[in-house]
């Protein structure tokens, strides 16, 4: 092999981890956040609901301006397939009741251990390997590192998706198709 199909392996790798965490996490973690609203309520309710802390999050930067404009439109409501990974983890924080999340306190800003197995250990397991993608010097991750993290990430999407579908009334669309099976078709 040489350089360059190395080099090209690498950042395939890269890319492929990138995309599973970035569509998939972000799916499952906005999953996550609308199924854990108050019975009966919507994203759309909370945010007037919440508007005043999410605001204060606003002002300490938290919250970017082009985040807020996503929420709060000028017109209509939120759309909620633009919201990215980071602004629905802070409305899981945010938005969701504290009895929802099954723990007092939860350490928001730490990867989790691995004996950690609770619904939110798992978000913030996409979270860190999105974060840690995000810091890398070069889009580039060697075949073991690449394994390693798509194992951790792939894991965490499994249990996210039995977390949801017994939580949520109705399955959540990707186990019921066979979401992993194509996913992982696409990358490999």
């Amino acid at each position: 092999m040489d350089n360059g199909e190395i080099v090209d392996s690498l950042a395939r790798n890269y890319f492929r981890l990138a995309r599973l965490t970035l569509i998939a996490g972000t799916d499952q973690i906005r999953q996550c956040v609308l199924d854990r609203l108050p019975a009966g309520q919507t994203l759309h309710t909370e945010l007037q609901r919440h508007r005043c802390k999410l605001d204060t999050l606003r002002r300490r930067r938290v919250i970017s301006e082009p985040q807020w404009q996503l929420l709060y439109p000028t017109q209509g409501n939120a759309d909620l397939a633009l919201i990215d990974m980071t602004l629905w983890i802070t409305l899981l924080r945010t938005v969701v009741p504290a009895s929802e999340l099954g723990a007092r306190h939860v350490r928001w800003h730490e990867a989790p251990d691995d004996d950690q197995t609770e619904w939110y250990h798992d978000v913030l397991r996409i979270r860190a390997t999105r974060n840690s993608l995000a810091h890398l010097i070069r889009p580039e991750l060697d075949d073991d590192t690449f394994d390693r993290l798509w194992n951790y990430v792939a894991a965490a999407l499994r249990r996210l998706d039995w977390y949801e579908r017994a939580y949520s009334a109705k399955p959540y669309f990707f186990l019921e198709y066979g979401w992993f099976e194509k996913i992982h078709g696409l990358f490999f």
